[in-house]
């Protein structure tokens, strides 16, 4: 068998009774886990990802980051959040929403585009009524 390309790296850390304790694989060959990650997952230390939330922190203040998202910066309990927007509602009048149109045309949509989907959903759920019925009666 002829095989080609580039390998990629992977690490098994495997504890004393060479149970695997931790995986590391990455699909290029360009990117290499340090040491310490390889050390800290034998511990049992958790490993954050370049984009998982971050948190550091001296003197009374701590910074919270969501790459790519938001920093946020808590100094004795207050915080300054810039530039996340807040999602409020779904576009609709809280408490006022009657979903029964919407789900009329898209029932109507979906008899028009399969019909003979109709008589198989009856006949599943008198099946399923008629099994549940049964295990009943008997148990």
């Amino acid at each position: 068998m002829l095989l080609s390309g580039i390998g990629n790296p992977g690490v098994y850390v495997t504890d004393e009774d060479g149970t695997v304790i931790a995986k590391f694989f990455h699909d290029s060959y360009r990117k290499r886990d340090s040491a310490e990650r390889y050390i800290d997952a034998a511990l049992g230390r958790p490993a954050l990802e370049d984009s998982a939330p971050q948190a550091s922190g001296r003197d009374h203040a701590i910074k919270l980051t969501l790459p790519n998202v938001a920093e946020l910066n808590v100094w004795h309990g207050k915080a300054e959040i810039r530039d996340i927007e807040l999602h409020r509602d779904h576009g609709q009048p809280a408490g006022n929403y009657d979903g029964t149109p919407a789900l009329r045309r898209l029932l109507a949509r979906k008899v028009k585009q399969h019909p003979q989907g109709v008589p198989i959903l009856i006949g599943k759920n008198l099946w399923l009524q008629l099994m549940a019925l049964k295990r009943r009666l008997i148990g």
